[in-house]
């Protein structure tokens, strides 16, 4: 992607007008949910997108498991399921 740049003013409220070129090439449409991350002396702005807190894939809509402020995605809570039943078929030794 190449690298551009543009000068926008801060209204009175602190908003900033992000270019419609620039969203149609990032796929933010009206209404999406952006992040802003400060680092260092930037702030950096992208579409906001739900991720798995197991290996961070994207959270389809109405597809996740929420646990208390986090969410897993349909593909691992799949995966668990799977491992457990593994695991309650298989032979357990206890060790003391």
């Amino acid at each position: 992607m190449k690298n551009t740049g543009i000068v926008r003013k801060i209204d009175e409220l602190g908003r900033v007008t992000l270019a419609k070129e620039d969203r149609k090439i990032l796929g933010i449409n009206d209404n999406d949910p952006i992040i802003m991350v400060r680092k260092g002396h930037e702030i950096r702005i992208r579409k906001f997108q739900e991720t798995c807190i197991i290996f961070n894939n994207n959270v389809i809509e109405n597809k996740f498991l929420q646990m208390q402020d986090k969410r897993i995605c349909d593909k691992c809570v799949n995966k668990i399921k799977y491992n457990e039943s593994l695991l309650n078929n298989s032979c357990m030794v206890n060790i003391k």
